[in-house]
């Protein structure tokens, strides 16, 4: 099984995240991750082989020190054919320094992540297996929510195919005050 942890926003940004989508399907497009119940977030890990007891372990281990703000500037894609329409942040220090100590956390207990270090790149996906007419008509569609900043309140984790989601937890993100 597949398997994410992803990072949540605060309650004003997922709406607008979810604006987006629903104006991506009233477009003609997927929409996919409406369709499958996914909510608006950055992945920091995710491995395509795992049971949920070992991915549940680097979850826990694995937390923001205190909530933390994200700027969305533009929106880009991967791929040309059967393409992955996204939001991308703004360079961030802390989301980088989840994602590698997530990887980490992961390797040390004997799973592969799916993307590392210069290979990862911190997005919110906002629809995948679009041809590249559709690329363009999400990207302008995109373009109108930018910028946004959003607020990263809450983690989870998720198990994860193309056709579905389903969360297995999540954790509000406090404050630590053993962190000072």
């Amino acid at each position: 099984m597949a398997f994410a942890i992803e990072l949540y926003f605060d309650i004003g940004s997922d709406y607008k995240i979810r604006a987006a989508w629903s104006e991506l399907l009233a477009a003609g497009l997927p929409a996919w991750p409406l369709k499958i119940g996914a909510r608006p977030h950055v992945s920091i890990l995710v491995v395509d082989s795992a049971s949920a007891k070992s991915v549940d372990l680097v979850f826990r281990s694995v937390r923001p020190a205190a909530p933390f703000r994200l700027d969305f500037r533009s929106a880009d894609y991967f791929g040309v054919d059967d393409s992955v329409l996204f939001l991308k942040p703004d360079d961030s220090a802390e989301l980088h320094d989840l994602h590698r100590r997530a990887a980490a956390e992961a390797r040390s207990r004997g799973l592969v992540p799916r993307h590392e270090g210069d290979e990862w790149l911190a997005h919110c996906t906002c629809d995948y297996s679009l041809s590249k007419d559709q690329v363009s008509r999400g990207l302008s569609i995109l373009k109108r929510f930018l910028p946004l900043q959003v607020s990263i309140e809450q983690e989870g984790y998720v198990e994860v195919t193309p056709q579905s989601v389903r969360q297995i937890d999540t954790a509000a993100i406090v404050i630590n005050s053993e962190a000072g």
